[in-house]
């Protein structure tokens, strides 16, 4: 479907129904297409749309997967207030200067590293899900943009490779990332007087130099 019937979908589910939260997309849908300079559409039900379409194109089932469409726009949406009012927050506990002590807020913030991933994968579901039947709006359906070329086989042993290597990629990543989150920071002793080491810093010297005879001044 066009991109601006999209929306349509978005908004009415079950079919022809306006849902309840649907002013609320449709005033930030409004708000986006302002500032992008485009016109947004007139919301109409699926089966006027699915009457034009077949008028046009001929027959056929124009109107893609309801269910996909709306709550995928919903989650995108919906994840993305979310996602704001978290950095809001985060901003606002640092110029109260409270960050390093907030456990609720680092416990939800941990959470939220997953928000941008599901977003992103909401909107790739709004998009491609939308665009059905079409590959090329108008043109070509995705009924007819299958190549003779593939087989099956070749499909196949390119699914599993590429899933392969994002597996091991990512097994890589949680590996990583857990190592070196265990290892924790190492923080810097505070400066003491001058001509003074900390005794932390003694022992490193001592370490390093292998002998007290060469510890730096302020050593005992």
């Amino acid at each position: 479907m066009a991109p601006r019937d999209e929306l349509l979908i978005s908004v009415t589910f079950p079919p022809n129904v306006l849902a309840p939260d649907s002013v609320l997309l449709l005033a930030w849908m409004a708000t986006l297409a302002v500032i992008a300079g485009r016109s947004l559409a007139r919301v109409i039900g699926l089966s006027p749309l699915q009457s034009q379409y077949t008028a046009r194109y001929g027959p056929g089932y124009y109107v893609p997967n309801v269910f996909v469409q709306y709550w995928s726009m919903r989650v995108m949406a919906y994840l993305g207030s979310l996602a704001a009012l978290v950095a809001l927050w985060g901003l606002w506990l640092i110029w109260r200067r409270r960050l390093p002590t907030a456990r609720v807020f680092l416990f939800v913030a941990t959470w939220a590293v997953a928000f941008p991933f599901v977003m992103n994968t909401a909107g790739w579901m709004l998009t491609e899900n939308g665009r059905q039947p079409w590959i090329v709006q108008g043109l070509m359906k995705t009924t007819d943009g299958v190549s003779p070329s593939v087989g099956s086989t070749e499909l196949l042993i390119s699914l599993v490779v590429f899933y392969g290597v994002f597996l091991l990629l990512g097994a890589v990543n949680v590996f990583l990332m857990m190592r070196f989150a265990r290892r924790g920071l190492e923080l810097e002793e505070p400066d003491e007087a001058p001509g003074r080491s900390t005794p932390t810093r003694c022992r490193a010297a001592r370490a390093r130099a292998g002998t007290v005879a060469t510890a730096p001044r302020g050593c005992g």
